[in-house]
Order: structure tokens, then sequence, then C-alpha cells
């Protein structure tokens, strides 16, 4: 198997049973776009590989290097959410009952910190939002 082949093969292990257009509404994509690189209407090369990791948090060489992943890749065991489930117990919980609109905010701040993005402020905001939600929760009967 060439390496686009086995780049659009990790992309479908990624996406898993989400549709391409809730993938793509999910991460701010092209639901276009993926169609034609799953389609095998536009190849997968290593720049759009890249550029896909990185706007869909993924670590670094999924995409671009799933042979060196070796076949959890390809068998679907590297999963973005799988990632960030074993990090996170708490994230793990939410996936069984948070809506796929929830989900997605979560990424994009997870995304959005791990790159360094959030500043002081934003974190303070963050905080309260949360801090207000957590009291809200606690007084419905």
């Amino acid at each position: 198997m060439d390496m686009k082949t086995l780049r659009v093969e990790a992309l479908r292990r990624v996406i898993g049973s989400l549709s391409q257009k809730e993938f793509a509404d999910q991460h701010d994509l092209d639901a276009s776009y993926l169609s034609q690189i799953l389609n095998g209407h536009r190849g997968l090369g290593e720049k759009a590989a890249l550029n896909l990791e990185q706007k869909i948090g993924l670590a670094p060489g999924i995409l671009v290097n799933p042979a060196g992943y070796g076949p959890n890749v390809i068998e679907g065991e590297f999963s973005r959410h799988e990632v960030i489930r074993e990090q996170s117990p708490a994230y793990q919980a939410m996936l069984g009952s948070a809506s796929p609109r929830a989900i997605a905010i979560i990424d994009k701040l997870a995304r959005a910190a791990a790159k360094g993005k959030l500043t002081e402020s934003d974190l303070v905001l963050l905080e309260g939002i949360a801090g207000l939600l957590e009291k809200a929760n606690s007084e419905k009967p």
C-alpha cells in the first residue's frame, strides 16, 4: 500500500463512526474537501496531511507518516478521542453523555490550549464559566 493510501486509511480510522459531515463540522473542515480525499478524487500528500493533523489536533505523524505508527493507526487504535481519553478520565466520562456539539467545543478548546493559544484572561473566563455551570448543575433538583 502506498503512503497516500495509508494516510487515507488512517484518516478513515480517525473519523471513526462519525459521518463525513459531522467530522467536518466538528473540525471546521470543508465537507466536500474531506469527501474528495476519502473518495480518491484528491490525494492526501504530506503537506495536506500535516495541515489536517494540526487542524484536527492529532499527534504529529499519525496522518503524515501512518506507516511509522505501524498497524495501530490502520486498526484504529489512535483515533483522536482515544489519544485524549487516555489523558483525561473526565473527558472519557463526557464522551458517554455529552452532545456532539459540546464535544466539538471541548475539542476546540483542548487544541487551542495545546497550541498555547489561550491567554491568562481566556483561562480566567473559562474557569468562571465552568464554575457557573457546576453551580447550576448542583442546584438542579
